[in-house]
């Protein structure tokens, strides 16, 4: 386990019997869990209670993901939240991640997948910090979808947001949970090569197909040999790959507090195995992965006046494989005739892969023969809040400070070696059979990402009227390893105010002014304002006492909101993110030739990469959204159904207006104009035979 790791686990173990011994002071009371509202988190989830809510919000817990034993958590979110699409591309070990977007696609100037913002305990991590987190420190995934949700999100929302809670500590005696889930996986649907008499007997179709006569490539004794079992065939896939490959991890959590402090302490490990036939030694090595995740959540009271919060999230990720990336590509390519496994007439107690100068690579041999890659990644995320009560003030006022760091880095290292290639007993290319040797260990890339946020807040409730305000400002820093990523700073100051009336109508209004870094000086900011509102109908009198319908309100939202970040950039050779094209930049050019006779002399030169445009800015997005949710039966039938559409503007486009003939010419501008459009529903059925629950769930998303 990495050094920093260790430093961490040991500290968090060293500050887990302070807390509960500073716990036991107070006695338990199960029902006061006030730290632990909603308005802890920066006013992004602002107001999400079943009265005051007037957003799109789709929700799943840890607990029901935990349910699907996969590696990685977002697997575990295909089919539990309307409006998120998800689609897994691969099963390898550490490469198994799916794509994903929220209510489609909305724009074609930010790539199709994986731009919504995620944010974890209030504060934004990079999108792949969700893969391989544990369902067991997770508390609720929520998906944040119309203009009401994600008012205060400014440039980061158009995409939408994944909204993220770790566990927390509860008010409850010391609890310790081991839990222990395993599972194995299996290929399916591997479309093999033909075995080799039929390859060859098609081989022979194809060629005379060609010559327009019958050919034979493969002569009948061939055939023959293929058929009888006597010839050479071989199923590259039954000998590299196996039928199925292990998963198991193993969760322990410790959990409990008073009313003076609580804490919540997750330490997870996860090992999963792929479906390479080689075994795990210091030469070789299959497919693996393996995780040691640490999460140490600690809140406390102070005086009654000041709540605080200490949240240390690591993640140490270990990848190891053969030190080959494409055989997967050779076994779809390589015919199953072409040479055994091993060479039988070569005397090679080390290596006697078969081998040609067309097929060098030997699948087997290449699993076996070549080594091993290990990658490792460390991730670390620190949060720290502070919350004053300024009730002397005024009921229901209160202050809120928080900071975060967010840390990433990784490294690489390998131990090497080559395998001689024979074919009938002799060598058919230069490789020679040699010694495994380490390489150095190097790095492979660091990201780093501070943020801080300060936040005003107002609740009061007085008879038939309630509101709850807030006003938060957030500042951001991230630098990286990539030149137009290298530092990215953003600014959001943002609001929200929501009145609820009698419990029946709700109006609300959101804000964010938001600046970035990415454009010039003078057109940084953007105002990103909302309106929504709620009704709910099943408090009105002519609906209070009814028998079938417990639950009804109807949901309505516009608003605005932008989007940094854009692959417009990759259209035109390089990727900038959409960030500084109000600046010049050079890149040396290919080389292009002079001279008025052959041999024609080739000359490099500096080019433009792009064509600077001062005034480009951030895609806009204007989100339309009414939403009805419906309770049936005792609320024992659950409905939610909303009608959405997402106009964008602004989308940077590269203009091709100018003819080739002028030379490199690429020139992005705000140009670009979508609408998306659609519609979803989400039904849920839950009831108990005798002591028998039960639940159904279905959604249709178009």
């Amino acid at each position: 386990m990495n050094q920093y790791i260790k430093k961490i686990l040991l500290a968090t173990l060293m500050l887990l019997p302070m807390v509960v011994i500073f716990a036991q002071y107070k006695s338990v009371n199960l029902l006061n869990d006030t730290i632990n509202s909603e308005n802890t988190t920066p006013g992004k989830l602002f107001g999400n209670t079943v009265i005051n809510n007037t957003g799109a919000v789709a929700s799943v817990t840890g607990e029901t993901l935990s349910k699907t034993i996969v590696p990685n958590l977002l697997n575990t979110l295909h089919g539990q939240l309307p409006g998120l699409f998800t689609m897994q591309r691969g099963g390898q070990p550490g490469n198994d991640s799916p794509v994903w977007a929220i209510r489609g696609v909305g724009s074609y100037g930010l790539g199709y997948f994986n731009s919504a913002a995620v944010f974890v305990d209030g504060f934004e991590v990079a999108p792949d910090y969700l893969n391989y987190l544990s369902p067991a420190e997770i508390e609720s995934i929520s998906v944040l979808k119309d203009a009401a949700s994600l008012s205060t999100f400014g440039m980061r929302g158009a995409n939408g947001v994944i909204w993220i809670k770790t566990q927390r500590g509860k008010i409850r005696r010391p609890t310790t949970k081991l839990q222990v889930r395993s599972g194995i996986q299996q290929a399916i649907n591997i479309y093999k090569p033909l075995d080799s008499y039929n390859f060859a007997n098609l081989y022979n179709q194809a060629i005379s197909n060609d010559n327009k006569t019958w050919t034979q490539y493969y002569s009948q004794s061939q055939l023959d040999g293929y058929r009888d079992g006597t010839g050479v065939n071989v199923d590259w896939y039954d000998e590299v790959m196996k039928r199925q490959g292990h998963y198991t991890d193993v969760d322990f959590i410790f959990n409990g507090g008073g009313e003076k402090a609580k804490y919540n302490l997750v330490l997870a490990y996860a090992n999963q195995q792929g479906l390479y036939n080689v075994e795990n030694t210091d030469q070789t090595s299959n497919l693996q992965m393996n995780r040691f995740n640490v999460r140490a959540n600690f809140d406390f009271n102070a005086f009654d006046i000041v709540d605080a919060s200490v949240d240390i999230g690591a993640r140490l990720e270990n990848l190891k494989r053969p030190n080959y990336s494409t055989v997967m590509d050779d076994l779809a390519a390589y015919p199953s005739n072409i040479y055994p496994v091993y060479d039988e007439l070569v005397k090679d107690d080390e290596s006697n892969f078969s081998g040609t100068a067309l097929y060098p690579n030997n699948p087997v041999g290449s699993i076996k023969g070549l080594g091993w890659y290990f990658s490792r990644a460390r991730v670390l995320q620190g949060n720290f809040k502070f919350r004053e009560k300024l009730d002397f003030i005024s009921p229901g006022l209160y202050l809120q400070e928080a900071f975060s760091f967010y840390v990433r880095s990784s490294s690489r290292y390998s131990k090497t070696r080559n395998y001689a290639r024979y074919f009938n007993g002799q060598p058919t290319t230069t490789d020679q059979t040699t010694s495994i040797v380490a390489s150095r260990y190097r790095t492979g890339g660091m990201d780093q990402w501070m943020q801080g946020n300060l936040a005003l807040g107002y609740d009061k409730n007085a008879e038939k009227h309630a509101v709850r305000s807030l006003l938060d400002f957030h500042v951001s820093d991230f630098k990286g390893d990539n030149l137009f990523n290298y530092r990215q700073h953003y600014l959001n100051l943002s609001g929200k105010i929501n009145y609820a009336y009698d419990n029946r109508y709700v109006a609300e209004f959101g804000f964010s002014y938001f600046g970035s870094d990415a454009y010039k000086k003078g057109n940084r900011w953007g105002f990103y304002p909302t309106l929504s509102g709620a009704w709910m109908i099943s408090n009105e009198t002519f609906l209070k006492d009814n028998d079938r319908i417990g639950f009804l309100k109807l949901r309505a939202s516009v608003g605005t909101s932008g989007e940094i970040n854009s692959n417009a950039g990759n259209r035109i050779g390089y990727y900038s993110g959409g960030r500084f094209l109000y600046q010049q930049y050079y890149a040396w050019s290919r080389a292009f030739y002079t001279g008025i006779s052959a041999p024609f002399s080739g000359q490099g030169s500096l080019a433009p990469q792009f064509i600077a445009n001062e005034n480009v800015f951030a895609e806009q997005s204007m989100k339309y959204n009414i939403g009805l949710d419906v309770g049936f039966f005792n609320n024992r039938l659950n409905v939610t159904a909303d009608l959405f559409m997402d106009k964008r503007s602004g989308i940077l486009t590269r203009i091709n207006s100018r003819m080739g003939y002028y030379g490199s010419y690429n020139y992005l501008d705000n140009i670009g104009k979508m609408t998306n459009r659609g519609f979803e529903v989400n039904a849920t059925f839950t009831d108990k035979v005798r002591n028998f629950n039960y639940s159904l769930h279905g959604m249709l998303s178009y």
